[in-house]
């Protein structure tokens, strides 16, 4: 090796060791800050290039494995609801990770924020969106002229919001309900906490 030459490496995922894909701007730019990605694992992932801004970084991460469901987002707990990894001395200039954060007198200190929701809360998370999807298309068929979709899923604005309680979920759960427990979902967001509690209880006949 040339003296002074420097270890490079493709950035990879720390839940899966594949190399991933240099981030791209958003379909639906909103911080108008982070570039993003997503692994073949499940694993998104947000690009800070200078390294000063993990904190908001992780915070985009997040939502965008949550589809851009911020009520979902502040819900999660870190550890049990989602893992962390990072990947320092990250250059987007050329997508390559360094050994130093230094290259050729140019400073590399970009960061390559991963999370990943566990299986459970990913699957949900998916669900909503795909149904928030299905309802902005039926009102984007019915006034073609609309480029904006609407921020939530519409509901019926007469009908009473639903309440969560653990028996309720439960006896969900034991049925295999889905579409039950994501209508439920929209309406009250403890029912995400319900689940977590019910899936992680120390007896297995209950889970």
């Amino acid at each position: 090796m040339a003296k002074g030459a420097q270890i490079k490496l493709r950035p990879w995922c720390p839940f899966c060791g594949q190399d991933v894909g240099r981030p791209k701007e958003p379909v639906q730019r909103k911080m108008d800050e982070f570039t993003v990605g997503e692994c073949q694992c499940g694993a998104t992932y947000t690009c800070d290039p200078t390294g000063f801004n993990v904190g908001a970084a992780m915070v985009e991460a997040i939502v965008h494995a949550c589809d851009d469901n911020w009520d979902l987002a502040w819900e999660l707990l870190p550890d049990e609801d989602y893992l962390t990894g990072r990947i320092d001395n990250y250059d987007e200039q050329n997508h390559q990770v360094y050994e130093t954060k230094n290259v050729d007198g140019r400073k590399v200190a970009g960061v390559l924020y991963f999370v990943r929701l566990n299986r459970e809360l990913a699957t949900l998370a998916n669900r909503l969106h795909t149904d928030k999807n299905a309802k902005d298309s039926a009102l984007r068929e019915e006034d073609p002229a609309s480029d904006i979709p609407p921020m939530e899923a519409q509901r019926d604005p007469k009908r009473k919001k639903k309440k969560a309680d653990k028996g309720t979920v439960a006896v969900m759960m034991a049925n295999q309900d889905i579409d039950g427990l994501v209508d439920l979902a929209l309406d009250d967001l403890k029912t995400l906490r319900f689940i977590q509690r019910l899936l992680y209880d120390p007896d297995e006949g209950k889970r």
